[in-house]
């Protein structure tokens, strides 16, 4: 075999979704990190009060897979050059579900949940003592009091392609 044939790329669409789990505060950063900058929209948040269940469904960027070039795959138009910073890459979002457990109360910080159509920047989740922080851009937050720490994620669906990776300024 000549040096010229390279093991062939992976697909990135193949990428097994995520499922993460924990019950220890320590861990939470690992969720934490696999959905910042997801995109939540405001008709996807629910709590069920009963049940002491708060759920959401997001659109997760997939930091685990990275930056793909398939450039010569999908080759190039000119849509594509004529925008800033067009390089060939390509990145995957996938569907994410998010349920949080034991949630004896939920308030919330600059978001109406009646502005179904609002779509929300997940920047982090944070934990201090019996509270779970979902802490979005635009100075919105979602704060959970729980009991015993129960959270889950999990990809549902296909992954699908984006031209975008979530830019942040840096702090001043």
């Amino acid at each position: 075999m000549s040096d010229s044939m390279a093991d062939p790329m992976p697909d990135p669409m193949s990428a097994k979704p995520l499922r993460l789990r924990t019950r220890d505060a320590g861990d939470l950063p690992v969720i934490a990190a696999q959905l910042q900058d997801a995109i939540v929209p405001v008709s996807e948040i629910g709590y069920d009060a009963e049940k002491k269940l708060f759920v959401l469904v997001a659109n997760r960027f997939r930091w685990d897979v990275g930056e793909v070039d398939w450039s010569d795959e999908f080759g190039s138009d000119e849509a594509d050059e004529e925008e800033e910073g067009a390089s060939g890459a390509y990145y995957l979002r996938s569907q994410c579900g998010l349920q949080i457990r034991n949630v004896k109360q939920v308030r919330r910080r600059n978001l109406d949940l009646t502005e179904r159509g609002r779509l929300l920047d997940l920047l982090t989740i944070a934990t201090a003592d019996d509270h779970v922080r979902l802490v979005f851009a635009d100075d919105s937050e979602i704060d959970l009091k729980v009991g015993r720490l129960d959270v889950f994620m999990e990809d549902i669906g296909e992954p699908w392609i984006s031209r975008h990776h979530p830019r942040h300024q840096d702090a001043e």
